[in-house]
């Protein structure tokens, strides 16, 4: 038989029952592409708050929330493939920290321990994004990282820094009073914990009208 064609009422009838699926995709592509932004504008933010509270003076170093905002960024933005957005954004804050307020060459042999770190950080934080609930993973996983990430940069500089002895009671004051003269190590743990938490905590505040409205938690995909 030859298919008759669809009359006006018929077509109305179609209209009306894929309207609403074409209204779900609709907010489901625009919930995909606001989380997409929101996960690049999470990143950027990491050149933004390493630069910024750098140049503000010392009394504000160290209160950057950086493991919070890649793990946000991860939990936004999961796909294995967007590791090399941390990456960027860790490269481009530490040259322009090194020349415009260190006043050094643009790249420093720290620098590789920083974007190892991150990068990991956010491939790990991924599997945050599969967890119905996020609240205290997320707040659990920001505090851990800060503390990783405070042990693994005095570790480095405890190994590379001449005024350290390299023994365990040399490594312990690479990470509780630092080098004489200087702001102790463990005042910037200190100040990296608020910072990381207070950020996290407002990371789930916002996060949550978004994820309320996703019929199920977005899979991590390699």
């Amino acid at each position: 038989m030859v298919p008759t064609a669809l009359g006006p009422a018929s077509i109305s009838h179609v209209h009306a029952r894929s309207a609403p699926c074409i209204r779900a995709l609709g907010i489901l592509l625009f919930i995909a592409m606001s989380t997409r932004i929101a996960a690049i504008a999470l990143i950027v933010s990491v050149v933004f708050f390493r630069v910024a509270l750098a140049l503000a003076g010392p009394a504000f170093s160290g209160y950057a929330p950086l493991a919070a905002l890649v793990l946000g960024a991860a939990v936004l933005l999961p796909q294995a493939r967007f590791a090399w957005l941390p990456a960027a954004a860790f490269l481009a804050s530490d040259i322009l920290l090194n020349v415009v307020v260190y006043k050094t060459g643009a790249f420093q042999s720290f620098l590789w321990v920083t974007l190892g770190f991150y990068v990991l950080l956010f491939l790990g934080g991924r599997g945050l994004s599969r967890l119905q609930s996020l609240a205290l993973p997320f707040l659990g996983s920001a505090a851990a990282a800060a503390v990783a990430f405070h042990v693994v940069a005095n570790t480095a500089s405890w190994m590379a820094d001449p005024l350290y002895a390299k023994t365990m009671a040399g490594w312990v004051q690479a990470n509780t009073t630092g080098v004489p003269g200087f702001p102790p190590a463990w005042l910037f743990l200190v100040k990296s914990l608020a910072g990381n938490l207070a950020f996290a905590g407002l990371f789930l505040v916002a996060l949550a009208p978004m994820r309320r409205s996703l019929p199920a938690t977005v899979e991590a995909r390699a």
